[in-house]
Order: structure tokens, then C-alpha cells, then sequence
């Protein structure tokens, strides 16, 4: 009767040892994660510490209670105060590609892809937008029953964290300043209307020819459900290529549309809620149905993404005028004001390789989790946009950006 007894007990209280056990080792780790934020020093010392971070939410969204979890998003938040003045001091080094530069936006294809394509044919390169670490991590586990990770690095993302400047560079192996100087027609300002994404393929391409991969690959861009679910049934059809590129916006559709739908927001007003919408959303997708498939065809896989988002809480006032970029993280035009020491500010965007449009314009990102709101109803739209995901600006989840190489089961 004892032993039946002791069973019993283990096994009903199973989950609550395993909560004591994560958060007992959270608490110990907790300290070691204090020191290492403050002696961090460089891009590897920081993604090393982001992939704690990440592993800490992951352990710690499974306990009933949120209070450790509230203690590791409070951690978090110092870590990106501490992460912003790191990259005030060392992005402008780092884009201009001197020593100790991490991979960015605009090398990743020569630095990461290509040694991949010498030694692997017919891959499928995933850019799934807006796609962060913790998103990855989320459902990891279901890709993972057809595919084995072979390597999962974090490259930079470029500022501002946009898809207008970050996913252009990806594709184009080039900065947006290079881009607008040697393809003009390629690249659409700030201030124009359109679609400023609508060039991917051209810019592919280029780079492509100048990296010695010709005719053998592919670009597909996935909008829409029927879009994905031609994919599937036609993704035989790709093996004869050596890379075939597929973008899918389903994840930045998801975070845009949490600022204006409220049933999102019921859903997902916090990191803990927008990942668990995250992988339902997955797991009954045709995403998924299409990595099964990439499985069986052989198919070696990367996944990755542009740049990442991040919840914004705290809002800040700005003020500029009619042409001032309207993105709550980020702003850029002539006769902004805004709180000096709460921003990141460039007065020289030529030296940062973004474009300048005249000589008194300045980009202007938001740190941590904060938003720019003009002062003319500045609590209606504070309000409005309060826990809403947002990105262009400079943050651990925005800046840090997965980029994970797997090969068939």
C-alpha cells in the first residue's frame, strides 16, 4: 500500500515537482543572468544570453502561476535597456562592416545560405515574417518530427526593423543606401505609396548572379491560403532547382492585425497568449503540410525571417510633421522632437547606409518597449496601440533573428 501510495503521489504531483524544479532553477540562474547582461561585450555574448532568456520563457510559460514568468519578462526589459545603449555604441561599426561585425541583413545570403547550397541541393529557404526566436522555439517540436536541426544561429537585423529595409537587404546581399544608389528603379522611398516589397525577386536575382548561383533557383512569395495550398500540391515540381526562396507573411499579418482586430487582442494581449496563437496557427496550416511534404521529397530545409517584434507598453510622445514616417517604432523625416535619452537617434543616416532625402532629415528608433504617439489625442492612440506587437525599432526580439538549417528524418 505504501509503495502504490508513493506512485500515486508521483505521479498526480508530477506537474508541481516540475514546476518547483523549473522554478527553482530559474532563481538560481537568475543571478548568473544579472552578471552576464552587465559583462556582455559583444553580438555572441548577447545572443548567447537572448537563447537564456528564451529558454527561461519557454520553461516557465508551462507553470500555472505567472509570477516567475513575470520576473523573467521584468529581467528581459533591463536586458534591453542595457542591449540599446550596446547598440548605440557599436551598430554604426558593425553596418559599416569593420571588426567583430555579427552577419546582418544584407550578408546573410553570402555568409550563411551560399556555403550551405556548395555542399546541399534542393533546399527550400523558409522566410516566414516577423517570425521571432521564441516563435521558433514554440514550434520547433512539431517541425522536428520530420526534420532534424542541424545548426540554429541568430544573425543582426538591420535598422530600422522593418520588411521595407530589412527583408530588401536580405534579398539584395546589400545595405538600403546601396540599394537606392545602384538600382533606383528598385527601390520605393518612405514617403511614396505601393508596395515597397514588390522588388524581392529582381533584387534575388542580382545577387544571385553576382554569388554565382545562375538559373537554378526559385522565388515564391505565399499571401493568401489558396497560394499556400497550390504550394503543397505542386512542390515536386521544385526538386530540379538548387534553391527555391518562399516567403510567407502569415506571422506579421498575425501582429499587424493585433492592433486593429480586438478578438486578436483577447487572444493575445501578451507574449505568453501570442505564441500559444502562434503554434495553433501552425499546426493546422498548410505551412506545415508543406515542411511534411519538403520531408519527404528530400527536401534540406532553412527557415528563418526579416526581423522580429515586441509588445509595446510604454508610449512616448513625438511630435513631427506631415512627412514624418508613420511607424510607431521607428521615425525618420526633418523637425522631430522627442525625448533625447529615451531614443536612439541618427543625424547622419549616409554613414548608418540608409537613404537621405535632404540634409536636416534623422531616423529616429524607439528602445526597449516603448512607441512614439504625437501629442493631438495622445491617450486615445496611446490606449489603441497599448500591448500591441510592433517593430522597426531596436530590441532583443526585434534585432536577434533565427536562422535554423534542417535535413530530412
Amino acid at each position: 500500500p505504501n509503495q502504490i501510495l508513493h506512485s500515486l503521489k508521483k505521479t498526480l504531483n508530477q506537474k508541481n515537482l516540475i514546476s518547483e524544479k523549473a522554478s527553482d532553477q530559474y532563481q538560481k540562474d537568475f543571478k548568473k543572468i544579472s552578471l552576464d547582461l552587465l559583462s556582455a561585450s559583444s553580438f555572441l555574448d548577447w545572443a548567447k544570453l537572448y537563447r537564456k532568456f528564451i529558454y527561461w520563457k519557454i520553461e516557465l510559460m508551462e507553470l500555472e502561476s505567472n509570477s516567475m514568468l513575470n520576473i523573467l519578462e521584468n529581467q528581459l526589459k533591463e536586458a534591453n535597456l542595457v542591449f540599446g545603449k550596446f547598440i548605440k555604441n557599436n551598430y554604426l561599426n558593425w553596418i559599416n562592416s569593420k571588426q567583430n561585425s555579427p552577419t546582418m541583413s544584407h550578408n546573410v545570403f553570402k555568409n550563411k545560405i551560399i556555403p550551405h547550397l556548395k555542399i546541399n541541393n534542393s533546399t527550400l529557404l523558409i522566410l516566414i515574417d516577423n517570425l521571432r526566436l521564441d516563435q521558433w522555439k514554440i514550434i520547433e517540436p512539431l517541425v522536428c518530427k520530420y526534420y532534424n536541426v542541424q545548426q540554429e544561429d541568430l544573425y543582426c537585423s538591420i535598422l530600422p526593423t522593418t520588411t521595407h529595409y530589412c527583408r530588401n537587404s536580405f534579398f539584395a546581399g546589400l545595405t538600403p543606401n546601396e540599394i537606392k544608389n545602384k538600382f533606383p528603379y528598385l527601390w520605393i522611398d518612405d514617403f511614396d505609396k505601393g508596395n515597397k516589397n514588390k522588388h524581392e525577386k529582381e533584387l534575388m536575382s542580382k545577387q544571385l548572379e553576382t554569388l554565382n548561383i545562375k538559373n537554378d533557383s526559385k522565388y515564391l512569395k505565399i499571401t493568401s491560403l489558396n497560394d499556400a495550398k497550390r504550394m503543397v500540391v505542386n512542390l515536386h515540381e521544385l526538386k530540379k532547382n538548387k534553391l527555391n526562396t518562399i516567403v510567407y507573411n502569415f506571422v506579421d499579418i498575425l501582429s499587424h492585425a493585433k492592433s486593429e482586430m480586438n478578438i486578436i487582442k483577447e487572444l493575445a494581449f501578451e507574449d505568453k497568449g501570442y505564441l500559444s496563437l502562434t503554434f495553433s496557427w501552425f499546426k493546422n496550416s498548410p505551412l506545415y503540410e508543406l515542411i511534411k511534404k519538403a520531408s519527404q521529397l528530400n527536401f534540406e530545409l532553412i527557415i528563418t525571417t526579416d526581423h522580429g517584434t515586441i509588445n509595446v507598453t510604454n508610449p512616448l510622445e513625438f511630435i513631427g510633421n506631415k512627412e514624418t514616417s508613420t511607424n510607431l517604432r521607428y521615425k525618420y523625416g526633418k523637425g522631430l522632437k522627442f525625448p533625447r535619452k529615451k531614443v536612439f537617434e541618427i543625424n547622419d543616416p549616409v554613414n548608418y547606409h540608409l537613404p537621405r532625402y535632404s540634409h536636416e532629415d534623422k531616423y529616429v528608433f524607439a528602445l526597449e518597449n516603448t512607441y512614439f504617439i504625437y501629442p493631438s489625442k495622445f491617450n486615445d492612440y496611446a490606449k489603441h496601440f497599448m500591448n500591441s506587437y510592433q517593430h522597426g525599432g531596436v530590441s532583443l526580439q526585434e534585432m536577434l533573428i533565427p536562422l535554423i538549417k534542417l535535413s530530412p528524418r
